[in-house]
């Protein structure tokens, strides 16, 4: 392909992705599913306290490294608490993460290759609903995409200097990655060193033979001090305004890391990752059967996926079984059989096709690169390095996740295993083309299976996700917001019955009412699920409802208000025990919060929606009328206007 060809094939690509990308986002624009509960409400109101004033992990809680909340809190102070605003910090987040997976998918594949993999990537991460989602306000942290962001910066600076060598432009791209990694999310701290270390492992021994080894040492360190030192410095002065205690508690999660341990082997985990090797082994040997004589003669460990391909699939049979027995047992209408659908081609088991081999893929390049004493080819090091990136952050989910105890991509993995799984199909096909066959059919097939796979998700995604006809707007103090349930009438019900500058306080976690109505809240904890706060800040949560009572306690009917302290399901961290299933349940069954003791003592239910209830104080059998409470940073900043 000459160059004129090649620049209209990258621009076609370029505008495809685009356009894709653009129309996903318009229809999911400033859409919530519910002002209720969920993640989304609850970031968006720990972000519209930051732009009111307050701090976290000091004033209200925040289970996550402090970039995200800063980043999203003053793009609220500047341009307003809006949903809008809001929708559109995440959309240019989003657009970001695309362009530069889009950069990298340049740099590694042709053009058909590339717009494949990028339509795959947005197929599959723009109608996911509980974890990571892309160029949409449903994602259940911003430092989700923002740590997907600062990763793919670093796996696009990381290729382009490992093929051609390190330029300024490079460094910057890998600086700025760098930061947002570190200050982002625990597993991309932890990822992006890693991905600095194999970078000047790589580099070392050919800078050292140039230059000389000091000259390569002082180089080394100016480059890491530019890569470390800005995320150090935020972290610093983050620490120091926040308070360093409280702000380590709130990114373990105050308490939840230390109550699963995903990546320590249970046998019903390996069971699930022989699955996913199984079933990737089966699909890889049914696409090649065209071509195997050429894949075995480019590749001379395909024997083995041959091999492997029918003992895999039925592996991946037993294992479904098992994983989905009261569903297939149980099926007796259409319904519950598309029950079975996300068990076995929803997101996390296709990705899990590409993790464990990922994973594989990685042990066998670093063994080689023990072998060889540092030693490999450009085209071993790029793949290694694009390899380790998401299997080292696959280990939060290896042998389960926090509430499940069966093997799972983690969300912050969906769009690098989104974006490596097709490569590496194409880097396979490839190879063998190289060696005396083209096998484009082959290749085309599979194209076409990936379009067909993510066109299905989208067209079973629209009606709940992308039907404009499903939400209603709702016109709120925080501006129009478009819902895709009936909570527009709790919110209506509650600023007709109360007075602005009210404190609301919603079980078990929450905020989106907060947030249209631009209501303070009456606690320092958002989140009354699976933490496992402190009784110090307990007790404080009780006295501040004391204090201070809310207008209104928003809660579904249940025990407790559905809190539960601690995660309430079989996956307590069992090591360094090998068993089959986690035993233990890690929170406490039954626990009453403070808190909750003293709403279900002082408050009464006032109105009844049936998903919800609205209980007030029961002195005066309404409102309480309590004015806004809201403790500032600083005082030149106002409470939200009434």
């Amino acid at each position: 392909m000459n160059e004129s060809s090649r620049g209209r094939s990258s621009r076609w690509v370029a505008s495809v992705v685009a356009a894709v990308a653009l129309a996903l986002a318009l229809l999911r624009w400033n859409a919530l599913p519910t002002l209720l509960a969920l993640d989304p409400p609850m970031w968006l109101f720990q972000s519209a306290r930051f732009a009111w004033g307050q701090l976290p992990y000091r004033d209200f809680n925040f289970n996550y490294p402090p970039l995200s909340i800063v980043l999203l809190g003053y793009w609220l102070r500047w341009f307003g608490v809006k949903f809008w605003v809001a929708s559109l910090g995440m959309d240019l987040l989003g657009a970001l993460n695309v362009l530069f997976f889009y950069r990298l998918s340049r740099r590694l594949m042709p053009p058909l290759a590339s717009a494949v993999t990028m339509l795959f990537l947005l197929g599959i991460c723009c109608t996911t609903t509980i974890k990571y989602g892309l160029l949409a306000l449903m994602t259940y942290s911003p430092s989700l995409p923002l740590a997907s962001l600062g990763l793919v910066m670093i796996l696009d600076a990381g290729v382009e200097w490992i093929q051609s060598g390190l330029r300024r432009l490079t460094v910057i791209v890998l600086a700025v990655g760098c930061f947002l990694s570190l200050a982002s999310k625990p597993e991309s701290m932890v990822t992006a060193l890693g991905a600095l270390a194999l970078l000047l492992l790589h580099d070392f021994s050919v800078r050292k033979t140039a230059a000389g080894l000091t000259a390569a040492l002082r180089y080394y360190a100016l480059l890491l001090t530019a890569c470390v030192l800005p995320a150090v410095v935020f972290l610093a002065s983050c620490s120091a305004k926040f308070g360093l205690k409280p702000m380590l508690e709130g990114i373990q999660g105050y308490g939840l890391a230390a109550q699963t341990c995903p990546w320590w082997p249970t046998g019903f985990g390996i069971f699930g990752g022989m699955a996913a090797i199984g079933e990737a082994a089966f699909l890889l040997a049914v696409l090649s059967w065209p071509g195997r004589r050429d894949f075995r003669r480019a590749h001379g460990w395909f024997r083995i996926v041959e091999a492997l391909a029918l003992p895999g699939f039925a592996i991946f049979a037993a294992y479904y079984w098992v994983l989905s027995r009261d569903v297939i047992e149980g099926a007796r209408s259409w319904s519950r059989v598309k029950a079975l659908l996300p068990l076995i081609v929803g997101t996390s088991p296709i990705l899990l096709m590409v993790m464990w081999p990922a994973l594989l893929i990685t042990i066998c390049l670093a063994a080689l690169w023990l072998r060889k004493r540092g030693t490999l080819t450009q085209e071993q090091w790029t793949l290694f390095f694009l390899v380790s990136i998401p299997s080292a952050i696959a280990g939060r989910g290896l042998f389960g996740t926090l509430l499940t105890p069966a093997t799972e991509v983690s969300a912050l993995c969906y769009p690098f295993f989104a974006f490596l799984g097709p490569y590496l199909v194409w880097l396979f096909i490839h190879k063998a083309g190289s060696a005396g066959a083209p096998h484009s059919g082959i290749q085309n097939a599979f194209a076409v299976l990936l379009l067909l796979y993510s066109a299905s998700r989208i067209a079973m995604a629209y009606p709940d996700q992308f039907d404009p006809s499903r939400y209603t707007t709702v016109e709120t103090k925080a501006g129009p917001v478009r819902v895709g349930d009936s909570s527009g009438e709790v919110y209506r019900y509650i600023v007709e019955h109360s007075e602005a500058g009210d404190p609301l306080l919603e079980f078990p976690y929450g905020g989106g009412i907060n947030f249209a109505a631009h209501r303070p809240g009456s606690t320092f904890s958002v989140q009354f699920l699976h933490l496992m706060m402190s009784q110090r800040l307990q007790a404080r949560d009780a006295a501040e409802v004391r204090s201070h009572p809310p207008a209104f306690v928003i809660a579904p009917p249940g025990p407790n208000f559905l809190t539960t302290y601690g995660i309430q399901s079989m996956v307590k961290c069992n090591c360094p025990r090998l068993q089959w299933l986690p035993t233990e349940y890690p929170g406490i069954p039954g626990y009453v919060y403070p808190v909750v003791a003293e709403v279900k003592e002082h408050y009464r239910v006032q109105k009844d929606f049936g998903y919800v209830q609205l209980l007030t104080p029961a002195a005066n059998g309404g409102p309480s009328g309590t004015k806004l409470f809201v403790r500032l940073a600083d005082p030149s900043i106002r409470p939200p206007p009434p």
